[in-house]
């Protein structure tokens, strides 16, 4: 969950989780939450192979542990369109996503902005 504290191989809390995990298996289609450009594609060590969708107005989500990908960086992607494949790259228990939701370049739970209604 967002906020919990982790710990690597049962060690002290060393950080806290800045994103949303999604159970998923590998291939799992990974679809855009909006229009936006993608800022980022690669391999990094802990967050395996990685999507950043930048969405505007400091709004930024990411995607970590991915199987394959389906943009480039410098694409432009509407809301809807496939991304990537769900997978377990990277330092994973198992395949999942890891999604983060970034406004300003501070984490902050995602699931707030997807689940709450204005009036």
């Amino acid at each position: 969950r967002y906020g919990d504290g982790r710990s690597y191989n049962d060690g002290p809390i060393e950080i806290f989780h800045t994103g949303v995990d999604f159970a998923g298996t590998v291939g799992t289609t990974i679809a855009a939450p909006a229009n936006g450009v993608v800022k980022f594609v690669g391999e990094l060590e802990l967050r395996g192979l990685t999507v950043v969708v930048d969405h505007g107005m400091g709004v930024m989500t990411a995607y970590f542990h991915l199987s394959d990908v389906f943009v480039a960086e410098g694409d432009t992607v509407q809301q809807g369109d496939r991304l990537a494949a769900g997978g377990s790259s990277g330092l994973s228990t198992g395949p999942h996503l890891h999604w983060e939701f970034q406004v300003n370049n501070v984490p902050v739970n995602g699931l707030q902005w997807t689940t709450t209604e204005f009036p």
